[in-house]
Order: structure tokens, then sequence, then C-alpha cells
């Protein structure tokens, strides 16, 4: 899979960019700030979609400029509604930023197939760290983009507005269900691979072992 990774914005959020050179055209994952900087790695392929992990002001700070320049369309899960009408909600830390307008084009559920010139991506359903978190699998390819929901070493946060640390390990285990090779991108950190997080992520290992957070 051609893709790339930027690190933007105060939270340093992974913005990833998929490519296809052949139609001309991108998807962009997470668009944080700045578009400045994800349109030089475009450097000209068109962002025909915007999919969203989830909706923290963080991961989607972008995508007014994306929805009016390009026509992108933006995809999130309809459980992920109140985030795109709340500032509290999707900016929990209260950083000061721009009024901006967030909009959603459109919702995915939950085994959606989002497909893409060469490319089929899963929707995969993960709540905890917001409801409508998701995490998006190219499973010919072996790549999982995984949001706020596994890190490298670590999972989301469960302690915002919102979050729900009762489904987190339930969300958490789906994803140790996928085959060690597995590449794991995520929302902030480095990248890993679902074999490494099963043998020495302290959160799911205690999950493996019934403990709740």
């Amino acid at each position: 899979m051609d893709y790339k990774r930027l690190r933007l914005g105060s939270f340093i959020t992974n913005t990833y960019i998929i490519e296809d050179m052949e139609s001309g055209t991108a998807i962009i994952i997470d668009p944080a700030d700045s578009h400045e900087k994800i349109e030089k790695v475009l450097d000209g392929l068109v962002p025909k979609i915007i999919l969203l992990t989830h909706g923290h002001s963080d991961h989607m700070y972008e995508i007014q400029y994306f929805r009016e320049k390009y026509g992108s369309e933006v995809y999130a899960h309809s459980l992920e509604a109140p985030y795109f009408e709340n500032e509290d909600f999707r900016n929990p830390a209260q950083v000061p930023v721009e009024e901006r307008e967030y909009v959603c084009d459109k919702t995915v559920s939950d085994g959606d197939i989002i497909e893409f010139g060469p490319y089929k991506l899963q929707v995969i359903h993960t709540p905890g760290h917001t409801p409508g978190s998701v995490c998006y699998y190219c499973e010919a390819e072996k790549v999982l983009f995984s949001g706020d929901t596994l890190f490298c070493g670590s999972i989301g946060r469960t302690d915002f507005p919102l979050s729900n640390p009762s489904v987190m390990k339930d969300s958490v285990l789906r994803l140790m269900k996928l085959s060690d090779e597995v590449r794991l991108e995520s929302g902030h950190g480095f990248s890993s691979t679902i074999g490494k997080e099963r043998a020495s992520n302290p959160f799911v290992q205690a999950f493996n072992a019934g403990i709740d957070l």
C-alpha cells in the first residue's frame, strides 16, 4: 500500500495519506493541522475521501479546508455526530482553536468496505475512546489504521466526555484477533504490529488477564 504519515499539530497527531497514483487521487485519514503540510505531501493528488477515526478536533481540524477546495467527502461513524455539533466534546482539552465548520458527508458502520483504487478498507467499530471510534483495516495489505483505540505500547484515553472505559476492553481485544504481522498505524506515536502489541502492550496483557481499566 502506498501511504505516507505526517505528524501534525500540538498533539502530534498522525495524519495518513493513501495514494492512488493511477487515478491521481488520495485518501486522507484524520487531517490534523496543517493543510499546507498535507498539500505538500499530496503533491498534486486530489483528496477524494477523508476518513475520520473519531471526532476529536486534533484528528479533523482541516476537514473544512479540503471539503471546500477539493470537494472531499468526509466519512465518520454515525455515533460521532455529537463531536461535529459540540465544541466541548470535540475539544475536551479546551485548546484555543479558530472556529471552523465540521461536517460529515457520509456515515460508516461496522463491516463496511470502502473501495479506493486497488485497495479495500474495512471499517471496524471500536468504541471506548469515543462512541463512534473506528479503525480502517486493509486485509490484503495487512495494515490497520487504529486512530486512538490502540497505540504502540498503550491505548486511547477513556476519561473524556462520552468516552466509555467499559467497552474499550472489548474493542482492544477485538483487534487482537488480527494476525501478528498486521502493521499498526495509530493516531499518535509510532508504528507497531499486532504481534508486538499482543506480546508487550501492558493494557492488552491486562485485558487478556481479565483485568478492566
